[in-house]
């Protein structure tokens, strides 16, 4: 057998007198190299067969909730998002159900707008802004003031939740 517990590791899960010996079974199985092989394979699920629109829409919401009380803040990428993401462009960028469900009323948490690797999606945080202020105008179908008083809110958001040096 061909275990790939440090030595540390393997004595205290022998000397754990919580583990009775079915526990001990499973934890030894799944600590062996031939199963740790294939937890890199991926899993597909058919996400929709398990759960329909509605459904998701309540997860999404009550982990947004969670995320409130928690004071866990969002950072949104929209750029490497809709690049890398299954975005196939900003219409279907998870950004505008959030700000959809805040007018609405639901609990959302903060939003900072960031970016990522600006050498790769040559991309910097005015043009983020201008992506999200551009969609807002256009294909939101909000107004102006709407679409500066979002935008503003994002910008408070970011500058609240910002790392500084110290």
């Amino acid at each position: 057998m061909s275990e790939v517990f440090d030595e540390d590791e393997w004595n205290e899960f022998h000397s754990n007198t919580n583990f009775n010996d079915d526990i001990k079974s499973i934890l030894q199985l799944y600590h062996l190299r031939e199963y740790r092989k294939k937890y890199d394979l991926p899993i597909y699920i058919e996400t929709m067969k398990l759960l329909n629109d509605s459904q998701i829409e309540k997860i999404q919401l009550a982990i947004l909730h969670f995320m409130h009380n928690k004071e866990i803040v969002i950072e949104t990428l929209p750029t490497s998002n809709v690049r890398i993401g299954h975005h196939q462009n900003f219409k279907t960028y998870h950004l505008w159900n959030w700000f959809k469900w805040k007018e609405e009323g639901k609990v959302i948490p903060p939003i900072v707008v960031g970016t990522d690797d600006t050498g790769i999606f040559t991309t910097n945080i005015y043009n983020e802004f201008a992506n999200i202020y551009c969609y807002l105008i256009g294909d939101g179908k909000v107004t102006h003031n709407k679409a500066l008083s979002i935008i503003e809110r994002l910008n408070r958001d970011s500058l609240t939740y910002r790392f500084e040096k110290l």
